[in-house]
């Protein structure tokens, strides 16, 4: 239960980060803003991936090894996404048909590169950081803010699907 609580945490913390940092990308990149998700400041993609990443090298003791899992489940995240959205949601995300070695458009070798080495970066460097601020502040009232946040992100799911 208790890394259940964790990776709820760090899921709910990373989608957040990742809708800002979406939301700063967009103007730079594609020359207007986008308001990513439905309900901000969700964008769970990131608390997927950054999630998946934690699960698969819980055993960080080969780095290289832990780069190529965390390369290849943030492909495959990536990929998942970008289908579900085209298939049930009629909806591209993004297009990485102009990128060399791409897969349908929806995952590029440049991006898959971009995202191993930002999980790796993560794993390693930013998410001990997290766990310590977690320890230390973990509580009852923790565990309500998190229960909060899950039931918007929750809601916001709900709202995706129906709209």
């Amino acid at each position: 239960m208790k890394k259940i609580k964790y990776y709820s945490y760090v899921f709910l913390l990373t989608s957040i980060m990742g809708w800002f940092v979406e939301l700063l990308y967009s103007p730079i990149f594609r020359n207007k803003i986008v308001l990513p998700g439905v309900i901000p400041p969700f964008c769970p993609i990131y608390g997927v991936g950054f999630v998946t990443i934690m699960i698969i090298t819980n055993n960080k003791t080969n780095k290289i090894y832990s780069y190529l899992k965390i390369f290849l489940a943030t492909t495959l995240i990536e990929y998942i996404a970008a289908y579900i959205s085209e298939i049930y949601f009629n909806h591209i995300i993004w297009n990485y048909h102009n990128y060399l070695f791409n897969i349908d458009g929806r995952v590029c070798l440049l991006y898959s590169l971009i995202w191993g080495t930002f999980g790796y970066i993560f794993i390693y460097f930013v998410e001990p950081h997290i766990k310590n601020i977690y320890d230390k502040y973990n509580s009852k009232k923790t565990d309500l803010f998190i229960l909060i946040l899950l039931v918007l992100f929750i809601f916001d799911i709900i709202i995706r699907i129906l709209v």
